[in-house]
Formats: C-alpha cells, sequence, structure tokens
C-alpha cells in the first residue's frame, strides 16, 4: 500500500545517518587499535591514526545531522513517525521542542553521543601522543551509545530503538489500513506536563555535557593501562577532572532548581533515586580529582585515583540503567517508562563492560602502578585530603545502596522493599554527618603543607578563623530559631554541630583567600569551591530546618478536603473561596488540638485571597494576591496547573515563588474546584426534616443530625438569639461532611446563614422551625456552580539562596582550577 503523506525520504536519511555513525565510530576503533598497535612496536602508526581520527570525525558529523533532522521533524509535527507522535503536540510551546527531543531514551542518547563527539573531536585537537589510547576508549564509547538507536533485529532480539521507525510500524490499528491515515491524525500525545518547564530545556544538556565529561578521565585512566604510561596519565586528565565535576555539579543542582520550581514536595532535593543515581558519580568524581592532586604533589594515592575515576564513569552509567531501563518508573518523577527486557539487559551490559574491562586491566598492571608504602604524617595534607575523599566515595556507596535495593529488590523478585516510612530520615541521618566532617576537613586541610606541618603554626593559622567561626554558629544556632525537632534532639544536636562545620567552611577557606595566598584569585579555584561547599551546606541546614508552613488553615474548610496521610498534614493548607479574604500564619488563638478563629489579624503574617484564574500556554494559572499586614507590602503570585497526560489523568501543579534575598516564599495548589461556567440557576428545595431524618442527593446521604439552640438575651425589649442545625452529608463512597447553617434574630429581623459543603456541591439553608410538627425547615441546593475555590499549601524558605550562591561558587572554583592546570599544562609541553 501506498500511504500518502508520510516523509518516506527524511526515514531513509535518518536511518542511514544513524546506521553510517555506528559504521564509523568502528571503524574509527580500529584505525585507532591499528595505531595503538603499531606505536607499541615503534612504527609508523600516522596512518592508521588518522582512519581513526576521521572515522570519528565522520561519525559526529552524523550526529549532528541526525540531531538536526529529528529536531526538524519534532518541529514541524510529523507525526507519522513513533517518536514524534510520543512526544510533540500541536499547541506546545515552541521553547519546549528541545524538551520533546529529549524526553525519550532515543533523544537522550543521541544527546550523550553529541557531547561526546564534541568532547572527542577537542581530544584529537589537544591531546597529543595521548590521542590513540584515549579515542580508542572513546570510539568503543560511541559504538556502545548509537548501538542504543538502531533500531535493528538480530533473530527474535531487537537491537536499540531507532527514532525514525514509522508510527504505524510500532502501533497495530485500523487506522493503518487506509493509505491515508495521516489525515486522521490531528494531534500528537505531547510532552509530559512535568517537563513543560523551561529548566527542562536548559538542564538535561548540562547534565549530559556532565555526563560526557567524565568519560574523559575514564578514557584517560583506561588508556594508561592500554599503553603502559600508568604515572603519566594524571597531570594531562587533571584540568579534564576539575572541569567534568565542575559541570556535572551545575547539572545536578539544576535537576534541584526544576525540582524546586516544578514539584510539589516543597524542596529541592526529595532523595528521589533518579536524584540520587546523578548525585553518586559527582561525589566519587569528587574524590578522584583530590587523590588526583594528592598524587601530582606526592606520587601518592596513584591506585585510589584510578578506582574513583573509573568507578565516577560506570557510575555515570549505572544511573543511566537505573533511570532508562524502567525499573524505577513507579518510585521516581524523572525515570522512562519500562522499554522491555531487551533494553534492560542492553542497558545491564554497558555497565557490566565500562566495569570488568578496567577491572581486568587493573589487575592486569596492578604491578606497574607504583605504591608508596610509608604512611603520612597526620598533620599532612595528603593525610586529610585522603581521608575527605574516602569519606565521600563511602558516602557514595551508602547512598546508591540505599537507592538500588528497594528498586532492584522489587524488579527482581517482586517483592516492595521499602526504606521505611520516612526516607527521607533514611538518608539524612547518614549524610549530616558526612557533610559535618567533610565541612571540618575542608576548613582546615588547606592551611597543612604536604608531608607534615607543624603544629605550632597550624594553632596560630587556624586559631582566628576557628573562634570567629564558632562565634557566628553559635549567633546562628541561638537567635536563629532553628528548633528542628521532629526526629529527636540528637538530630537537632547534629544540625547545630553541621551548622559550625559550614560556617567553619565558609570561614577558614575565605580567611585562606585573602591571607594565605594574599588574594591572589588565580589560585583560589580550590578555595572558592570550599567556600561554595560551606555556603551551599549551610543553606542546605538552615532551609530544611527552617522550612515553615504558613498557610495555617483558619478556615477549617482544608480539614474537609484533604486526606490526611503521614507526607500531608490538611491544616497545613489553607481553602481559599474566589474573592474572600483569608488571614494565615499561625494562629496565637490555638490552644491545644483546636483552632479558634477570632476576629483579629493578631498573629498572622499575610492576608491571602484567590481572585480569579486565566489560560496561557496550555496552563491554568491562579491568581493568589498576599498583603504582608505587618509591612503593607502587596503582591501577587500565579502557581499554574497543567493537565496531565501520558496515562496519567487530573493536573500537575507547579508553585510559584516570591523570591527575597534572605527567603522565598514558596506557593501551590493542592486542591481547585471546578465549577460550572455557567452562572448558577439552581434554587432552594425546602425539605421539612425532624433531628434524625434524611433525605438524599446525587451523589450519597442528608442527615440532620442536630438543633442547637443557643441562650438569647433581651437587649432594650428586642429579642436577639441564634439556632444552629448540625447537619451531616454521607457520599456514595462513605466519605463524611458537615454543615452547620443557622437561623438568627437580631432586632426582631430574622436572617438565614447558609452554610456550604463545597467538595459536594452543596449549600443549605435553615428556612424556618415548624414547632407543631417538631421539624425544621431546611433549604437543599444542589449546583455545580456553587463555588469558585482552591486549596493552598505556602511555605517559607529561609536563606534558600545560599544553596544557589553555594553552587555557583562550587562550579566556579572547579572552573578557575581546570584554567588554570590546562594553562600550566600548556605552558610545560610547549617549553
Amino acid at each position: 500500500m501506498n500511504f500518502i503523506g508520510e516523509h518516506v525520504a527524511l526515514q531513509i536519511f535518518g536511518k542511514l545517518a544513524i546506521y553510517i555513525s555506528f559504521t564509523a565510530s568502528i571503524l574509527s576503533l580500529y584505525g585507532y587499535w591499528r595505531a595503538k598497535n603499531y606505536s607499541n612496536n615503534f612504527k609508523n602508526d600516522d596512518g592508521f591514526k588518522k582512519l581513526g581520527r576521521y572515522a570519528f570525525y565522520v561519525q559526529a558529523l552524523c550526529i549532528v545531522g541526525i540531531f538536526a533532522l529529528l529536531f526538524y521533524c519534532l518541529a514541524t509535527h510529523k507525526y507519522e513517525f513513533f517518536y514524534v507522535y510520543n512526544h510533540s503536540s500541536n499547541n506546545l510551546e515552541p521553547k519546549y521542542l528541545l524538551s520533546c527531543f529529549w524526553e525519550g531514551m532515543e533523544g537522550s542518547f543521541l544527546l550523550w553521543s553529541f557531547w561526546n563527539s564534541v568532547l572527542g573531536i577537542i581530544i584529537t585537537r589537544v591531546s597529543k601522543t595521548w590521542e590513540v589510547p584515549v579515542m580508542m576508549v572513546f570510539a568503543f564509547t560511541q559504538i556502545i551509545t548509537a548501538s542504543f538507536t538502531l533500531g535493528i533485529y538480530i533473530g527474535d532480539v531487537k537491537i536499540g530503538s531507532n527514532p525514525f521507525t514509522l508510527l504505524r510500524n510500532e502501533l497495530a490499528a485500523p487506522i493503518f489500513n487506509s493509505a491515508n491515515y495521516l489525515a486522521q491524525i490531528k494531534d500528537g500525545n505531547g510532552l509530559n506536563a512535568l517537563l513543560q518547564n523551561y529548566w527542562m530545556v536548559i538542564h538535561p544538556p548540562i547534565l549530559f555535557l556532565g555526563f560526557s565529561s567524565v568519560l574523559v578521565p575514564f578514557a584517560y585512566a583506561v588508556g594508561s593501562l592500554l599503553n603502559g604510561r600508568t604515572t603519566e596519565w594524571v597531570k594531562p586528565v587533571l584540568p579534564w577532572a576539575l572541569f567534568s565535576t565542575g559541570i556535572l555539579g551545575l547539572g545536578i543542582m539544576m535537576g534541584a532548581m526544576w525540582a524546586y520550581e516544578s514539584l510539589t514536595f516543597g524542596g529541592f532535593w526529595a532523595w528521589d533515586p533518579v536524584e540520587n543515581a546523578s548525585m553518586v558519580p559527582w561525589l566519587v568524581a569528587v574524590s578522584g580529582v583530590h587523590t588526583a592532586v594528592i598524587y601530582k604533589s606526592t606520587g601518592r594515592s596513584l591506585m585510589s585515583t584510578y578506582v574513583f575515576t573509573i568507578l565516577a564513569y560506570v557510575l555515570v552509567l549505572y544511573s543511566s540503567f537505573l533511570t532508562k531501563s524502567g525499573i524505577l518508573q513507579n518510585s521516581s518523577v524523572h525515570a522512562f517508562t519500562d522499554k522491555g527486557a531487551t533494553v534492560f539487559y542492553h542497558l545491564l551490559l554497558k555497565v557490566i563492560l565500562y566495569l570488568g574491562i578496567p577491572t581486568y586491566l587493573l589487575v592486569r598492571h596492578y604491578k606497574k602502578i607504583p605504591i608508596v608504602k610509608k604512611e603520612e604524617h597526620i598533620s599532612a595534607r595528603e593525610f586529610w585530603m585522603y581521608v575527605g575523599s574516602v569519606l565521600f566515595f563511602v558516602s557514595a556507596l551508602i547512598i546508591i545502596a540505599q537507592t538500588s535495593w528497594p528498586a532492584l529488590s522489587n524488579s527482581l523478585t517482586n517483592s516492595n522493599t521499602a526504606m521505611g516510612e520516612n526516607q527521607e530520615y533514611q538518608y539524612n541521618k547518614i549524610q549530616i554527618w558526612v557533610a559535618l566532617f567533610a565541612g571540618l576537613f575542608t576548613a582546615v586541610t588547606q592551611y597543612l603543607k604536604y608531608k607534615a606541618t607543624n603544629k605550632k603554626v597550624i594553632i596560630k593559622k587556624l586559631l582566628w578563623p576557628t573562634l570567629a567561626a564558632f562565634l557566628i554558629a553559635v549567633c546562628i544556632s541561638i537567635f536563629g530559631g532553628i528548633t528542628f525537632y521532629k526526629h529527636g534532639a540528637g538530630f537537632l544536636i547534629t544540625i547545630h554541630l553541621a551548622i559550625f562545620a559550614a560556617v567553619y567552611t565558609v570561614v577558614a577557606n575565605a580567611s585562606y583567600i585573602f591571607l594565605g595566598i594574599k588574594g591572589k584569585f588565580k589560585n583560589a579555584g580550590g578555595s572558592i569551591a570550599h567556600v561554595g561547599f560551606g555556603l551551599l551546606l549551610l543553606g542546605i541546614l538552615i532551609a530544611s530546618a527552617k522550612k515553615t508552613v504558613v498557610s495555617y488553615d483558619t478556615t477549617l474548610l482544608s480539614q474537609t478536603i484533604i486526606k490526611e496521610n503521614p507526607n500531608e498534614k490538611a491544616e497545613e493548607n489553607i481553602t481559599l473561596v474566589k474573592g474572600m479574604k483569608v488571614p494565615i500564619g499561625k494562629n496565637i488563638f490555638e490552644k491545644g488540638n483546636k483552632i479558634f478563629n477570632k476576629d483579629t489579624l493578631a498573629g498572622h503574617k499575610y492576608v491571602v485571597s484567590y481572585n480569579g484564574k486565566y489560560n496561557q500556554d496550555n496552563k491554568t494559572f491562579f491568581n493568589i494576591a498576599f498583603d504582608n499586614i505587618k509591612t503593607g507590602e502587596k503582591f501577587t503570585l500565579k502557581p499554574d496547573v497543567i493537565q496531565n497526560n501520558k496515562g496519567s489523568e487530573g493536573v500537575s501543579p507547579n508553585p510559584d515563588a516570591r523570591h527575597y534575598w534572605n527567603k522565598d516564599l514558596f506557593v501551590y495548589l493542592t486542591f481547585i474546584s471546578e465549577p460550572d461556567a455557567t452562572k448558577d440557576t439552581s434554587q432552594y428545595k425546602n425539605i421539612e426534616l425532624a433531628i434524625g431524618d434524611s433525605t438524599v442527593f446525587s451523589k450519597g446521604k442528608i442527615i440532620l443530625e442536630s438543633v442547637d439552640k443557643l441562650k438569647g438575651d433581651m437587649d432594650s425589649g428586642r429579642i436577639n438569639f441564634t439556632i444552629t442545625a448540625k447537619i451531616k452529608v454521607i457520599n456514595n463512597d462513605g466519605q463524611g461532611y458537615t454543615a452547620s447553617p443557622k437561623f438568627e434574630v437580631k432586632n426582631e429581623t430574622v436572617f438565614a446563614q447558609p452554610d456550604s459543603i463545597v467538595q459536594q456541591n452543596l449549600a443549605f439553608k435553615f428556612i424556618t422551625i415548624i414547632p407543631e410538627k417538631n421539624k425544621f425547615v431546611i433549604g437543599v441546593k444542589e449546583s455545580t456552580a456553587i463555588t469558585d475555590f482552591v486549596t493552598a499549601k505556602i511555605y517559607e524558605f529561609p536563606f534558600i539562596n545560599a544553596v544557589w550562591a553555594g553552587t555557583v561558587l562550587i562550579v566556579f572554583g572547579f572552573l578557575l582550577s581546570a584554567f588554570k592546570r590546562a594553562k600550566q599544562l600548556v605552558v610545560k609541553q610547549n617549553s
């Protein structure tokens, strides 16, 4: 059948480019392998080296072409391609087209191949005598990476998934019996709602650049084992190691910013399995950087540098396995959907290869790796640098074990092995000690000399920074209001100790910059990164320990809307009826477990109101107006919701925040009413009920439980009294709700104060009393347009900016050190 409208030429070009890229990578590996063998036999290797180099350039050119072609198909909505149909849609904002590209597994591998190609080309230009062994690893990597986009069958086994596969070849549906089936496909599935955020446009490319750049130190380590130059590789690799660690850290924290601005857990880190899997290789890479510096300065820790450098990239691949294999699809918002057993074993084989081959080479060349047997002095800089490196490595192992076991056990044994009720605390109770000691080590180590340091010198240099840090930390602990008793006094004490360690890191390293190296910032990369680490740690401790819920429920409505669970308290949500101003904040009239609402704003900081909504860019934005009654500041935040897709129902809320220098005010929606857009024309239906009588409505049953008579009084001869009816509503699901309409007489004038149960679209009015029948007339109105309201949760994050500022300084410090080391290497090579 000749199908109408299909762009078959695009498919042919796309698949051909993938096949050529794969073949060229094999040819590149062959060329570099032969060049290595010729070099080992002291023969001219230029011909095979050029073959390897130019073949690598060809595969790089193909990767760029594939990237451009697939992006074109996404931008122009070529829905005949399964990948385009599954990830794009007509009404998607143009800025999210790149997010569509790397939402799927195939696109993410293409992005990974792109960065591998860029870095590989750079290495062919700058690595000189290291080109052949290093590029062997790069070429091999490109073969493996390209295999994930082949989409070919060997027998009944499918190797990879091709992004240019036609929709009709992936889905079986009657629509494809028509030659003009494309005319019936009006739209695609679109981009996952959670990924429609600008951070997901810029975060993945930076993160994957980090992943790819970690390959460079790995390739040098493996290349040195391949050609026997086990003592020469650390100097040329150190700038790359610093660069890759800095970029990977930046990519991870960009993901934290996305989580902070897009997800509803109310923070920047939730110990999600994919978050952990990306952080673990960074921790190991940091260990590798420090042991590499130790080796360059003292000749020690070469074997540790090998181990950390190799494992950093292996853990990058392991994180890819966790993300893309489908093993985490039920436990992580970041994970790709299940692609089947073939992809699972394909990814697993990749991890095994990159772990197994270097391990074999290390064992084989073990005797060629020099080991200094003389023990370090306890006052030596390298001793504490090594202890810190091991600490980070152990921390990484603990995190990856905690992350992997529940997911792996669930996948392999079909048993749900959980970490416990409070997963976050299971991580924090261990990692806070790692942070504490890491802070102390980074504060002190800069002041030590290699091999040994005089004790008097140490005391003299550290005395004032230690005292200053102690005083600042004590002030923060006493006046900062950090009373995090949630996990007991012991954990709170640890928090305060960690605060001292964080402050100590900042003060000691800042002091070292100005006193130790006399303000020479070009030499201060390490100290700047350490200041950033201390600031990051301090921000995490304060923001997490002092995160405050200010949406204290003063209306009591939220407690009938929000379902209580261990991670969600109804009283921490505020229900806002459109146009009604509500005070929020801790109510000073709270007594015990009861909340007393008073006609006063005392004890409240903000008055908020929900003032309507509007639609823009596939999202619905809600205007939440804030009035700070203490400062007079007025502003409006606009949290939004987007309709879920990809098989998920409901909507996904996205927060909005008000940024200050010392805090963020953060709001997201936890419940949204759906009032009918038409005007409410429903009328009250009067029903006679005695106490205990019941009637029905469309969703359940209404019961008049009681009528409470409040004592009246005589005021200037006028009668004043109030009668309150207590009405119980039970819906068809067995959920219960209560309403309390009132019959009130003031100054001989009758008032009816209605009450409503907005969740069930019910309103009640106490009409009158029928004494002779001992009954009461209750007006009942059922309407989908009864009211428009939202329920929101509002946090204050104190000093969250310290987290982001610390990240910037860490990355800047790493990059500054990388630039310095690279410059020194170039000068030495040219001298």
